[in-house]
């Protein structure tokens, strides 16, 4: 026994300690023995019992004294062999072996392992037979199995498609999948079989990620042409899960395709509302970028044309996104176009604006109100929560310009910042919302890239840059909006 314990990981003076505290004081042994919740049994090779603890004392109602030198048998109740006794496998192949046994006067299940102590030489001192009682994981284990059945008709009942992956192949999918998309787990197919070629790498990364991070609630969305051969627009949440003791991905699946129809239909209109051109198209060349983070935005901006020398607009991002934020775009229009009408000074309407919004209480706006007089050649540039800009001379040399000032509807007495910059021929401004805010990083990448582009070419990399950020990522973190005015 000295022996098995010295040969693990104890350093030299662990096993001095264990040594000179356990081996060479009996009395010490037993107490760490008897100490163990575990019912502990040493036999001889005879099947013989010479120690007893006091869990085996309880488990069996027999005192060490009662057992000692007696054969197992003798001391269970039937007087007999067990069947697949563990012992006789040890002696022959000199191995530990564990089986799980279930012993009915005490009713309960027990794991049985059967060590072998060596000598020296390799010959079998005698056998230690511990016992653990695990009947609680084993009628756990029953529970589970019997409510297998409940939880499957709970899950065939959801109205929404649900499936399990592993390794990447479907390992359950309820009747809603099943009847809406042909998808079974019966047909041990890989899920990127049902994946467009074009999704396939992109949704072999996202399954890798997920289960290496244990992500949950990512959502992605794809257009999927069904055993019917109709297109239909899918919704997939998809979340990290254990299955069956196994790493596996849930994904819930949702039919979005007339709800994505009216949300399509609302994009259209806000989209084909947006300005095409420069109000005064032979004073200024005009390019934009506008992303919704979701199906419709909570960007928005318009210009007006006051005479043919004066613009005024606003770039505006309406807290949050999606139905509401665009609904909050309208009234802001309107309420624009009642100050434009009023008076033509950008800070003015900023501040008729924020008062307005503190009344309203309906929430933050972010704003960069700005106007362009090409008789006198010069921009003025108000910051309500948009403050940062690009200024690009006709040289090549970019200017990252700030205007203070906080969101509309914040404090009642804003104060907003403004910048007078002078203008010419071949100047360019770029007015951004935070979705591209990584324009302003400290690399400078971007606005490297401006100095050697024009407004098209900006356009198309900030498109580019965009479109694989959704390729990637299945969606973008926030409404993304670009104006671009080059002076002619």
């Amino acid at each position: 026994m000295e022996q098995i314990l010295t040969s693990n990981s104890f350093n030299s003076n662990d096993a001095a300690y264990i040594t000179n505290n356990l081996f060479n004081n009996p009395d010490v042994l037993f107490k760490v023995l008897n100490a163990l919740p575990d019912v502990i049994k040493v036999y001889k090779k005879d099947k013989s019992i010479i120690f007893f603890n006091e869990a085996a004392s309880h488990f069996y109602g027999r005192s060490p004294e009662e057992v000692y030198n007696k054969k197992c048998q003798e001391i269970l109740d039937n007087g007999m062999q067990c069947d697949n006794c563990p012992f006789d496998k040890v002696l022959q192949t000199k191995n530990m072996v564990s089986i799980e046994k279930y012993y009915p006067k005490a009713n309960k299940y027990m794991d049985l392992c059967c060590t072998p102590i060596l000598d020296n030489s390799g010959k079998i001192l005698f056998i230690v037979e511990r016992l653990t009682d695990v009947t609680e994981k084993k009628t756990l284990s029953n529970l589970i199995k019997r409510d297998e059945k409940m939880y499957r008709q709970i899950v065939d009942f959801y109205p929404d498609g649900i499936i399990i992956l592993q390794d990447y192949k479907i390992v359950l999918a309820n009747n809603e999948i099943n009847n809406s998309l042909g998808w079974s787990e019966s047909s041990k197919k890989s899920i990127l079989y049902y994946i467009p070629q074009k999704d396939r790498k992109n949704v072999t990364k996202l399954i890798r990620n997920i289960l290496k991070n244990k992500d949950s609630k990512t959502i992605r969305h794809y257009t999927y042409t069904n055993s019917k051969k109709n297109k239909v627009s899918l919704q997939i949440l998809l979340s990290y899960i254990s299955y069956k003791d196994n790493d596996a991905i849930l994904a819930i699946i949702r039919d979005t395709t007339e709800f994505k129809k009216s949300l399509d239909m609302a994009t259209k209109i806000q989209s084909n509302s947006l300005q095409k051109n420069f109000p005064l198209d032979k004073k200024a060349d005009f390019e934009y970028i506008y992303y919704p983070a979701h199906t419709v935005s909570g960007d928005y901006f318009k210009m007006f044309k006051i005479n043919e020398d004066l613009v005024i607009g606003m770039l505006m991002d309406v807290s949050g996104n999606g139905v509401t934020a665009a609904l909050n775009v309208s009234a802001f229009d309107v309420l624009f176009l009642e100050e434009i009408l009023k008076t033509q000074d950008p800070l003015t309407i900023l501040d008729s604006l924020n008062i307005k919004y503190n009344r309203y209480e309906k929430g933050f706006i972010a704003a960069c109100c700005f106007s362009f007089n090409f008789a006198k050649k010069e921009a003025l540039v108000i910051g309500a929560g948009i403050n940062e800009f690009i200024v690009k001379r006709k040289s090549g040399l970019v200017e990252e310009r700030t205007v203070k000032g906080s969101f509309l509807g914040m404090f009642e007495n804003s104060v907003f910042d403004k910048q007078l910059i002078k203008f010419d021929s071949g100047d360019t401004f770029y007015f951004f919302t935070d979705g591209l805010d990584f324009v302003f990083d400290e690399n400078k990448v971007v606005q490297n890239y401006i100095k050697s582009s024009n407004i098209h070419q900006f356009k198309k990399y900030i498109d580019d840059y965009l479109n694989d950020m959704l390729i990637e990522k299945g969606k973008l973190t926030d409404d993304s909006s670009m104006l671009a005015i080059e002076i002619k």
